[in-house]
């Protein structure tokens, strides 16, 4: 009899576990300013800016799936250090919106952008390839009841936000992509 009590045990800590785990966002590491191109991943990046009006331990992460797992990576917006890139596995990939997140990464809000944005076109990500996702400017807010993030903008500057990132990272040498930029014209 305690035998079952303990394996009853054990499944309602595992499924609780995997429930807790299953709202939260965690950030995928930047890479370091040493970083080397690779055979085995892809870079993506661009400029995430972020302003901020009193956060209280409170994020906004672009969102982006790779398409083939299903698995989401979260970019984290940085107001110190908005032009940076992340190494994620080659395969195809959507920015799908951006997520607000709470103190320990549970997800308090997602939020896509419209299907019809060139920004969310899919795309594949080569092995050794440096993918640019755009330039994005975001606020949260938060005024002691609400919390508020929002997307401010979404552009194109490719050769800027390329320029600053070569000159952080000066190791990485391939030349960008933006799958976007001849599909099509609009802006979000």
């Amino acid at each position: 009899m305690k035998f079952a009590n303990l394996k009853h045990f054990q499944i309602m800590v595992i499924g609780s576990a995997m429930a807790f785990l299953a709202g939260c966002a965690y950030q995928t590491p930047a890479i370091s300013s040493s970083a080397r191109p690779d055979n085995k991943t892809a870079i993506l990046f661009g400029r995430f800016d972020i302003k901020y009006s009193f956060a209280y331990e409170s994020y906004l992460f672009l969102w982006v799936q790779n398409l083939d797992t299903h698995k989401a990576v979260y970019i984290y917006f940085d107001q110190s250090q908005p032009v940076y890139g992340v190494k994620v596995t080659p395969g195809r990939y959507q920015v799908t919106g951006f997520v607000g997140v709470f103190r320990g990464g549970h997800i308090k809000g997602r939020r896509t952008f419209p299907s019809a944005s060139r920004f969310t076109l899919p795309f594949q990500a080569s092995a050794g390839s440096e993918i640019y996702l755009g330039d994005y400017s975001a606020k949260l807010t938060y005024d002691s009841v609400f919390y508020e993030w929002r997307m401010n903008s979404v552009s194109n500057n490719i050769v800027g936000t390329t320029e600053e990132f070569d000159r952080k990272f000066p190791n990485l040498t391939a030349p960008p992509t933006a799958p976007w930029l001849e599909s099509r014209t609009d802006d979000y």
